[in-house]
């Protein structure tokens, strides 16, 4: 038992050392809520609209990720922002699938939940503090 707590904490070491690159590469995962987003543009504006949000997005997107892995604090703020209000969407989006009895909407319920799997441990590592001399990083 030993052994499997001290795997766990290794990977969690490995996690934390290395918490801009598991954002960076969890943020990819937003590109299926634009897909999703897309879709539905398509029915409500057509598709020279869907695909202009899509192509704004997806570059924006694209840009936020690299600006994260590369460890940019502005980015990592943003991302927190990011995850705060997917998080709440997806949420209420999936409480309110529950209610009505979603029936069709399976792959973008699985997409949700998948995401907000993955975004919540994020949120956490991404907000962790790391101590130097005692302080908190960040505290003032």
């Amino acid at each position: 038992m030993t052994h499997l707590w001290e795997r766990i904490e290794s990977a969690r070491a490995y996690l934390i050392e290395r918490k801009f690159a598991a954002a960076a590469y969890a943020s990819t995962l937003y590109f299926i809520e634009i897909l999703i987003l897309m879709f539905s543009l398509v029915f409500l504006y057509g598709k020279a609209v869907a695909a202009a949000v899509g192509i704004s997005l997806s570059a924006a997107l694209a840009y936020h990720t690299i600006q994260l892995y590369f460890m940019k604090k502005r980015h990592r703020v943003l991302h927190c922002f990011l995850i705060d209000l997917h998080a709440a969407f997806a949420a209420a989006y999936l409480a309110a699938a529950v209610i009505r009895g979603a029936s069709g909407e399976g792959a973008i319920i699985a997409a949700r939940c998948v995401i907000l799997a993955v975004e919540l441990p994020v949120l956490l590592l991404l907000t962790q503090g790391e101590r130097h001399g005692g302080r908190v990083s960040g505290a003032p």
